[in-house]
């Protein structure tokens, strides 16, 4: 994308349908509320690693929180996330 595309896209994911300006909002509302849910899908679909996590005390704030306001694209490389967007 050119970089006024680029722009227009993100203003798209920010105020558009995904409403992600609330990940960065005071208090992250919708981050801790996406945050939560991953909890709790841990707990339904792989009870073993959550139990695991609660036990080891992880929670997913300390690794899923930078996925999330990345979208996804915070440990890949530049190439690999320009592909995959």
């Amino acid at each position: 994308l050119s970089a006024e595309e680029s722009f227009w896209t993100f203003v798209c994911l920010i105020k558009g349908r995904y409403e992600l300006r609330s990940y960065f909002a005071s208090g992250v509302p919708e981050l801790v509320t996406n945050l939560y849910c991953l909890d709790r899908c841990i707990e339904l679909y792989m009870p073993p690693l959550f139990s695991h996590f609660k036990e080891q005390r992880i929670s997913p704030i300390l690794f899923a929180s930078e996925w999330f306001t990345t979208l996804f694209g915070y440990n890949f490389d530049v190439e690999f996330t320009t592909a995959i967007w």
